[in-house]
């Protein structure tokens, strides 16, 4: 495939005396032969196997060159010279599901919520002060309060400074629902030490959830 294209074909080749190789989709439009000049005659043609033929150069191959690229990153090598791995694909039981619900910290923390007589909503958008859009866990509103939490396993400083942003942009009239106190509350399984004093900073509340 000397000219690269991807525009080939397998077709059947016939090889003449002085070695040229015609493919059988040109014997009935050239009269000469390509290479020696000779006028082409049946007697002078022995059938080939099966040969690629490029329909673009007119090349003619036995195997074409195969090409691997990655679709990341653009690389590519022959398909010879790469590493072959066997990726195998898991599925997770129904109990195994119902084991990752369980053991989920915003589940544990929505069944507790609604336990204490909230009226909860998941996954809230709220609309900042500066005009931005602010993802929440959950909003959660009862008569006397409103809860607003980001809910994570390991809470890190970084991760609770987000959540110091979204407070300090929205304020409670853009909070749908939103009754008597607002709370902003970061929840977790775990926290690092400087997401402690981050929350103590911005005056975001923290509540560890138990999962076991």
């Amino acid at each position: 495939m000397s000219c690269g294209s991807e525009n080939i074909d397998k077709v059947m080749v016939y090889v003449h005396n002085c070695g040229a190789s015609i493919p059988e989709t040109l014997l009935a439009s050239v009269k000469t032969c390509p290479k020696c000049g000779d006028v082409l005659e049946k007697k002078d043609f022995v059938a080939s196997h099966g040969r690629f033929v490029c329909n673009n150069c007119g090349e003619v191959f036995e195997h074409p060159e195969v090409l691997a690229e990655c679709v990341s990153c653009g690389y590519s090598s022959k398909a010879t010279e790469n590493v072959y791995l066997t990726l195998r694909r898991y599925m997770v039981t129904d109990s195994g599901a119902l084991l990752v619900e369980v053991r989920s910290p915003l589940r544990v923390l929505l069944r507790n919520l609604l336990e204490q007589g909230f009226k909860v909503s998941e996954n809230v958008s709220l609309r900042g002060v500066s005009g931005a859009s602010h993802q929440v866990s959950l909003v959660a509103a009862r008569l006397d309060e409103t809860r607003i939490y980001e809910v994570g396993y390991f809470v890190d400083a970084e991760t609770l400074l987000r959540f110091a942003v979204k407070r300090l942009d929205v304020e409670k009239t853009s909070i749908p629902g939103a009754l008597g106190r607002v709370r902003w509350i970061m929840a977790g399984v775990e926290f690092a030490e400087p997401a402690l004093k981050t929350a103590e900073t911005f005056g975001v509340e923290v509540e560890v959830v138990k999962v076991d």
